[in-house]
């Protein structure tokens, strides 16, 4: 199974990301308006970095995928790979 997380990135995600990192084996994939990889993990950076040292923000990474997409897009924007 697998986690699909929308607003992992934001005030509440901050809190419920970690939680489900330490509390499940699963992968998550966050939902993010980034524009790249490398944008998302930098926005989800900012929302953990509260509640995770780098070294388990890194660690924690190999559980995590990311979704580029906005929720006001057709398939809110994530293409053709998610319908």
């Amino acid at each position: 199974m697998s986690i699909f997380l929308t607003g992992g990135t934001g005030f509440l995600g901050s809190y419920v990301t970690p939680e489900l990192l330490d509390r499940t084996d699963e992968r998550i994939t966050v939902f993010t308006s980034g524009s790249d990889n490398d944008e998302a993990k930098k926005k989800l950076w900012r929302s953990l970095q509260l509640h995770y040292s780098a070294d388990q923000f890194f660690d924690a990474l190999e559980r995590i995928d990311f979704a580029m997409g906005d929720l006001h897009g057709q398939n809110l924007g994530l293409g053709d790979q998610w319908e």
